[in-house]
Parts: C-alpha cells; sequence; structure tokens
C-alpha cells in the first residue's frame, strides 16, 4: 500500500513539472519547474510535520512529498533534455496525449488512495 502514496505523489509532481513547463516555455526561466515542485514537496511534508497531532498522519504526507521529490528530481535531469525542443514544435496531439496520460494516471492513484480495497495482493 505504500506503494501507491508514493505513485501518488509522483504522479501529483509530474503534472505539476510539465503544466509549469508548458506555461514557463516561453521564457528561458527552465530551471524553475523543478523548483517548484520541490517547494511542493516541501509543503507537503510541512504540512504533516506542522498540521497534524499524530506522527502515524503526518508520516502520509511525507511519503507523498517523497513520491514529489522523485518527481523533481526526473525533472532537473529532463530540463537539458527538454531545453533542446520547444513544445511549440512538438504536435498538439502529443501534448494532449501526455496530458491525458498524467491525468489518468493521477485520478488512478487517487481513487486507490481513497478506496486501498481495490488492490488485493
Amino acid at each position: 500500500m505504500l506503494f501507491v502514496y508514493i505513485l501518488f505523489g509522483f504522479f501529483l509532481g509530474l503534472n505539476v513539472l510539465f503544466y509549469s513547463y508548458l506555461k514557463i516555455n516561453k521564457t528561458n526561466f527552465l530551471f524553475i519547474p523543478p523548483i517548484i515542485v520541490f517547494l511542493l514537496a516541501i509543503l507537503c511534508t510541512g504540512y504533516g510535520l506542522l498540521s497534524t497531532d499524530n506522527g502515524w498522519e503526518g508520516m502520509t504526507y511525507g511519503i507523498i512529498g517523497f513520491g514529489i521529490v522523485l518527481s523533481s528530481i526526473i525533472g532537473v535531469a529532463l530540463v537539458p533534455v527538454l531545453y533542446k525542443y520547444n513544445t511549440n514544435s512538438l504536435d498538439k496531439k502529443i501534448k494532449r496525449y501526455t496530458m491525458i496520460i498524467l491525468g489518468v494516471c493521477f485520478i488512478l492513484c487517487f481513487i486507490f488512495v481513497w478506496f486501498p480495497g481495490l488492490i488485493s495482493f
């Protein structure tokens, strides 16, 4: 069950990374999207530390924050690769399918978090 929370944070981070990259791509500040995702991980972990009374409740937010940090690390590794390609040169279908796939993966992880009985190992 732990991997579902990590995947939830991972796909949340990838969604934020992809959408912020599309918005910031018009400028030359391509290092900003991984920083935004890293700050989201800090906020998620900080929320788990400060707003919960019990350590077990806050640990879940830390695990989700770990998944977000993983996507931020992947985003840092992908910035030089993405810098070579302009998103305006990509086909609209590729952008649309990427958004749909990331959204569906995030929604599936969200469903598995809220309904853990669907996973039976």
